[in-house]
């Protein structure tokens, strides 16, 4: 007698309140008609120099690359929009890692999307948020300490203003754009983010060089194992720092010892470790 499984009946799940701030509910239509996926071609001086037809074709093939901006711009905290309301009604069952693998997430990089749409969405308002990704400026972060990535200084600079219109929100990122270039490596940085982060950022050259070897090694063996594409990779990323660095002519490096304490230690520490 063959088993015949019992189905079950799905039951509605009802939801309080609609999935978190604008980001989700925002259809491909709506994105069209959004003011940042209307670039102003007519006003720049060289339009006139166009043809009709040349006109006509620019005018489509701009806004269809000015949503596809915001598309992608929205993408990015649209998953963490989503993610924060899987997760309020998966974690309490301890189903939320199943869910994910359904999508080929990992835990980590999920926390990571929920980290960056809670940090830019409760610092931004709106239309500055829809300015920033219709221009592929991505202004969140994933840590406390720099909640807007990078921007995270300017913006404590220059805060922003409480409702602006799309215009005054452009006008607030290009500023901040400017306080960033101008900050970016200097002392202003870490005084605008607060003693906290002034405190945590490292200034010897040791431990610099730790982080930067540790970092640098972990990335290293997330490579596909060929010694030809590692080769290259190495001597792609020397040449590239030497490049950045200003050093313009051929340098000889040799292999050095590599101090016991640069290499990160796994698992629990030794017993004599935790006696010492």
């Amino acid at each position: 007698m063959a088993y015949k499984r019992k189905e079950r009946l799905a039951r509605p799940l009802m939801l309080n309140e609609p999935s978190p701030e604008f980001l989700p509910g925002i259809s491909l239509v709506e994105l069209e008609q959004a003011p940042e996926a209307k670039p102003k071609l007519g006003e720049e001086q060289w339009w006139n120099d166009l043809s009709i037809n040349e006109q006509m074709v620019l005018q489509v093939e701009g806004q269809g690359l000015a949503v596809a901006l915001l598309v992608q711009g929205y993408s990015r905290l649209a998953i963490g929009a989503h993610l924060v309301k899987v997760q309020a009604i998966l974690e309490p069952h301890s189903l939320f890692g199943r869910f994910l693998r359904l999508f080929r997430f990992t835990p980590r990089t999920a926390y990571r999307y929920i980290q960056r749409y809670n940090n830019a969405s409760s610092h931004l308002p709106e239309a500055i948020l829809r300015a920033a990704m219709a221009r592929g400026i991505d202004m969140s972060g994933e840590s406390a300490e720099m909640p807007l990535g990078k921007f995270t200084p300017a913006v404590k600079l220059l805060p922003p203003p409480a409702d602006p219109s799309p215009d005054d929100a452009n006008i607030w990122i290009n500023k901040v754009i400017e306080v960033q270039k101008e900050t970016r490596g200097g002392d202003l940085i870490t005084a605008a983010a607060g003693p906290q982060l002034a405190q945590s950022i490292p200034q010897d050259p040791e431990t610099l060089l730790k982080e930067c070897y540790r970092f640098i090694t972990t990335r290293y063996r997330k490579l596909p194992i060929n010694g030809r594409s590692r080769s290259k990779w190495v001597h792609d990323l020397a040449g590239m720092l030497l490049a950045e660095l200003g050093i313009g002519h051929a340098q000889t490096i040799k292999p050095i010892a590599i101090p016991d304490d640069f290499r990160a230690q796994r698992g629990r520490p030794r017993a004599e470790e935790v006696a010492a």
